[in-house]
């Protein structure tokens, strides 16, 4: 199925690493909405539509969440748990973007209901193409020429697997 003029919610309070995806929405050539939450009560507040959020036609229900772990107040893990818990966001899908790719961070984040776990790349044009394999998955706008680059098991969870299960 695809989705057009989507709304996509980043929460980031990393104001750089938000301009990136802005940046990567542009390159990709990305027609969505995105909304650029900075904090977890914020972004809590919007998909339970609260407050200045309460009107649904200005502030729709994101179809995709784009989620830092690093938020300040609420962490990124905490409102990824609220957000499972609530009936009409259990159902979108949410992509955690980190800088880590701890495996305690990506094990707790699909323990807690995350669909995707990305890990930003620190190279622009990697960045951006992750960002649109991401956003074709999960809201079907392109055709993926393979696997996301974000279901790739890297090598070094591979390896910390082996080393465990030894």
């Amino acid at each position: 199925m695809t989705h057009k003029n989507c709304t996509v919610l980043l929460v980031e309070n990393n104001p750089d690493d938000a301009r990136l995806v802005e940046i990567a929405f542009e390159r990709a050539d990305l027609k969505h909405c995105l909304v650029v939450m900075t904090g977890g009560l914020e972004a809590l507040d919007y998909v339970k539509g609260r407050g200045a959020y309460a009107d649904r036609e200005r502030h729709p229900l994101p179809n995709l969440i784009l989620l830092d772990l690093g938020l300040p107040g609420l962490s990124g893990l905490e409102l990824l748990e609220e957000l499972r818990r609530h009936p009409n966001a259990k159902k979108v899908p949410v992509t955690v973007l980190s800088g880590s790719n701890f495996l305690r961070d990506v094990t707790k984040a699909y323990q807690l209901g995350a669909n995707s776990f990305l890990v930003k790349p620190s190279d622009l044009r990697k960045f951006t193409q992750a960002i649109k394999e991401t956003i074709d998955f999960w809201l079907g706008t392109g055709k993926p020429s393979g696997p996301p680059s974000f279901l790739e098991i890297s090598p070094l969870l591979s390896q910390e697997s082996q080393v465990g299960g030894s």
